[in-house]
């Protein structure tokens, strides 16, 4: 397994996180949602990138 497989792994994983911490988060936390957002927007640089 190469590194960039791993990382576009790890990018989608942490996307997927984010976007469950966001959906769960929203009705509640302003800022909870916002760090799910951010976990989203890292996991696809993270997928773009590498």
């Amino acid at each position: 397994m190469r590194r960039t497989n791993a990382y576009k792994v790890f990018g989608s994983i942490i996307a997927i996180i984010g976007l469950i911490v966001t959906i769960s988060a929203m009705p509640y936390w302003v800022w909870t949602s916002f760090l799910g957002l951010g976990l989203i927007f890292l996991g696809w640089l993270l997928y773009r990138v590498n």
